[in-house]
């Protein structure tokens, strides 16, 4: 799985980057609590994304809905201070080395 935060320089130009940051830690507090909660480990930060692995396809799908699910929730509720995400998921095997993920699957995520 990839995250990406929706415009995001656009996010730090309309709030300055204190409130940006604290926004885009709240997001990012989200997808760590719904990666963990199926099971899914984040492998890289990507500025304002995520690379994620999960033990399966249905486990990241399922996590996937849960991050939009629990950002709608927080749109919903603060509007003012709303963060979208796009996620993107790749099945296929990957090999780990230094503790980085390689293979097809994963380049597929940064094209």
């Amino acid at each position: 799985m990839m995250t990406d935060v929706v415009g995001s320089t656009a996010l730090r130009g309309a709030h300055g980057d204190p409130d940006a940051d604290d926004m885009l830690e709240r997001q990012s507090a989200m997808v760590h609590e719904q990666v963990a909660a199926f099971g899914g480990q984040v492998r890289k930060s990507l500025g304002d994304g995520f690379l994620i692995s999960f033990p399966s396809t249905v486990a990241a799908v399922r996590a996937a809905a849960a991050i939009q699910g629990a950002l709608l929730e927080h749109n919903t509720a603060e509007p003012q201070r709303a963060v979208e995400i796009r996620i993107g998921i790749h099945t296929g095997p990957v090999t780990e080395h230094n503790g980085d993920l390689h293979g097809q699957a994963v380049h597929a995520g940064h094209g």
